[in-house]
């Protein structure tokens, strides 16, 4: 007799437990569970990687780089987990096949006990077996519909209903209904129309401010998504930078109507956590947060004849003439790669027409600047405040492209820049400490290829 191997016998265990078993929640029950094990393999699998590979480079706790992390941290615990799950599998099909079995003995058993006396020849007996099992195979594979019907009589073929037609006014009304709602408004646009009216409030204030000449530089910073990162929009006045978060009053906020200021989401995010994570990233690099109110209907400003800025901290009315001090303040993070973006993107833009670009929405990684072409891949761009122009060594390239996940498979550039001001000498030289409100010369050769 020829053996079985172990694949053969997976084989016969599932392919007897499908055909065999008549119980459908016993199906459903092992293919999600086959499903949950699945997931639980990737994110157990995803997790070990994030923990021990990404978090750490991003949190600089570790330098080190090994081509081989993708394997020690995703593929072997999820093999790891896929063998668990595949044996976990194998002892359900198994219990579930030992209940089939005692249940179909005790049936075979019970019909032998009723017909036996009638039927004691073994022959007879092998029969009743076979016709025991020619009834399990008819009550597996119930006859066609079709065969029901035309196996009756005439007279139930006529009571047989056509399909009712849905009237055309039903379908006309729901292909109106279709349109207005592919016709809506998106709620992105309401966001969009508040920053657009907004920012002509501001502009128009800085344009008329009474003290224009005496304070130094005053202008809008920030306005769109390839400059914005956590704020609305920003002011620069004089040596401070105002961060602007536009919202209704609160009110309407606890009645749950709040701005949808991502592009690719539904629903509005909890105004109470958002305004949190505006003010520490203010406080973190030094801005001062500020709430700028607009009416939900007509998304003019709260208060039309002054600034309607208000401190999300202090719940303060915000003066910007007011905040100016004789200090030099040194600029954040924040504002380097701010500015440095604005500056890459308009020397790209004068180079080539049709460019469209998007900042990285991390908070961390706010240097990461995306480049779209029409017909083309994303590529990103890293902006970088250098005291020299250097060639990036092939370690550098690799480690540039694993510092964020959604750089590796793509293409990337490098942008560095450098700060000068004129010295006593008439020439530039570099700065190490750019200040808030001072005019700096930008010295930029071009981008260099990561990948």
């Amino acid at each position: 007799m020829a053996r079985i191997g172990l694949t053969g016998k997976v084989r016969l265990r599932i392919r007897h437990f499908l055909r065999r078993s008549r119980h459908r929640a016993w199906r459903i029950h092992w293919r999600v569970t086959l499903m949950i094990a699945v997931l639980l393999a990737i994110t157990v699998g995803f997790s070990f990687y994030y923990f021990n590979v990404i978090l750490p480079r991003n949190l600089k706790y570790s330098t080190s780089y090994d081509d081989w992390d993708f394997i020690y941290y995703i593929i072997i615990p999820m093999i790891i987990c896929g063998g668990i799950a595949t044996k976990l599998s194998l002892l359900l099909l198994d219990k579930q096949m030992k209940l089939d079995r005692d249940k179909w003995e005790k049936e075979n058993e019970r019909i032998r006990n009723k017909y036996g006396s009638s039927k004691p020849e073994a022959k007879e007996s092998s029969n009743l077996d076979d016709v025991v099992i020619e009834l399990q195979d008819h009550l597996e594979n119930p006859p066609i519909l079709d065969e029901i019907i035309a196996s009756e009589p005439e007279q139930t073929l006529k009571l047989v209903q056509k399909p009712v037609r849905k009237p055309r006014e039903l379908s006309r009304k729901k292909s109106s209904i279709y349109r207005d709602y592919i016709k809506r408004e998106n709620p992105y646009n309401k966001f969009l129309k508040a920053r657009s009216s907004a920012i002509a409030h501001v502009q128009e204030m800085l344009d008329n401010r009474p003290t224009k000449g005496l304070i130094g530089d005053a202008y809008i910073f920030t306005t769109d998504e390839s400059d914005t990162l956590f704020e609305d929009f920003s002011i620069v006045y004089g040596n401070q930078v105002l961060a602007v978060q536009i919202t209704y009053p609160e009110p309407f906020l606890q009645k749950g109507q709040n701005m949808i200021r991502n592009p690719h989401r539904d629903k509005p995010s909890e105004w109470k956590w958002e305004r949190e994570l505006f003010t520490d990233l203010c406080q973190q690099n030094r801005l001062i947060p500020c709430i700028y109110e607009v009416d939900p209907i007509t998304l003019q400003p709260i208060d039309a004849n002054g600034w309607n800025l208000r401190n999300a901290l202090t719940e303060e009315s915000v003066i910007p003439a007011r905040l100016i001090t004789a200090e030099l303040i040194d600029m954040s993070a924040w504002e380097l790669e701010t500015q440095m973006i604005q500056f890459v993107k308009e020397y790209l833009q004068q180079e080539e027409e049709g460019l469209k670009f998007q900042r990285n929405s991390s908070f961390w990684k706010g240097n990461i600047l995306w480049m779209h072409r029409k017909g083309r891949k994303a590529e990103w761009i890293t902006v970088k405040r250098v005291n020299k122009f250097t060639q990036l060594t092939n370690s550098q390239k690799e480690r540039l492209r694993y510092s964020d996940f959604s750089l590796h498979r793509a293409k990337g550039y490098m942008a560095q820049i450098i700060y000068k001001k004129e010295n006593s000498r008439g020439g530039l030289s570099p700065i190490d400490h750019p200040k808030r409100g001072v005019n700096y010369e930008m010295e930029f050769e071009g981008l260099q290829t990561v990948k």
